[in-house]
């Protein structure tokens, strides 16, 4: 009996992989909320990017520090959040697409939100 070379046989169970009748995975939807803290110990929000379906909301967690979040001007960005402490907030999203933020008042804490 002939034996396959191993190169020839990882190219067999590759190929049947390739030709699978199962069907790809499904996208993860997007969630219809959000929370993102701004940090009360450091200038970071955390997470930096989040997710939502389209008219879904994200809630910014303030602590002790003081930040604000303050929207790149696009269509469909919701209103900016003043400076804010020891509070949350609640944005809606209506519009699909990317919407980067900023704290205006400390340098480098950034965060995004994909809106699906």
């Amino acid at each position: 009996m002939r034996r396959l070379s191993p190169l020839v046989a990882v190219v067999v169970l590759l190929a049947s992989g390739c030709f699978s009748d199962k069907p790809a995975p499904a996208e993860p939807t997007a969630s219809n909320t959000g929370t993102v803290q701004a940090s009360g110990t450091a200038n970071t929000f955390s997470p930096q990017i989040t997710t939502v379906a389209k008219g879904g909301s994200v809630t910014w967690n303030f602590s002790t520090r003081t930040h604000n979040v303050t929207f790149v001007q696009v269509p469909g960005v919701p209103q900016n959040i003043p400076n804010s402490s020891n509070t949350s907030a609640v944005r809606t999203f209506t519009s699909t697409g990317t919407f980067a933020y900023v704290c205006s008042l400390h340098a480098g804490m950034v965060g995004t939100v994909v809106v699906k």
